[in-house]
């Protein structure tokens, strides 16, 4: 990995540094660990107050595919990096019923979503639409 301040040019105003110029390649590098570093403290924000008040949080992409009608098992199966089939093995339900609970054709029963909330790592009210 090369030295970003290496690359840089720093083009001066009135005796003063008012712009920096790099490589875009250095830039990308800067910009995934800006990225990385709100990450870290967006987890570490939602740690703290999972600790606090014994409350999940969610990222606000969650909240936002929630609020456009998105079933709530298929957004937290998806944030969890599952598939439908891998969601059905860990539950022990077939592919099917996942798929007609996160299109609508059926509700799902209590004990379904049990099996999913816990799979999912998630309340069972978390996932009631």
């Amino acid at each position: 990995m090369t030295n970003i301040e290496e690359n840089i040019q720093i083009i001066s105003k009135k005796g003063q540094p008012a712009f920096v110029v790099l490589p875009h390649a250095d830039w990308l590098k800067i910009r995934k660990a800006l990225a990385q570093q709100d990450d870290v403290q967006a987890y570490d924000t939602a740690k703290r107050d999972w600790e606090r008040t014994g409350r999940q949080t969610y990222p606000a992409t969650i909240a936002r595919q929630l609020a456009s009608g998105t079933h709530p098992v298929a957004v937290f199966r998806t944030w969890r990096g599952l598939s439908q089939k891998q969601l059905a093995d860990k539950t022990g339900l077939n592919v099917q019923s996942i798929s007609h609970i996160e299109t609508g054709v059926r509700k799902g029963g209590i004990c379904s979503l049990r099996k999913i909330a816990k799979a999912l790592d998630v309340s069972i009210e978390t996932l009631s639409d």
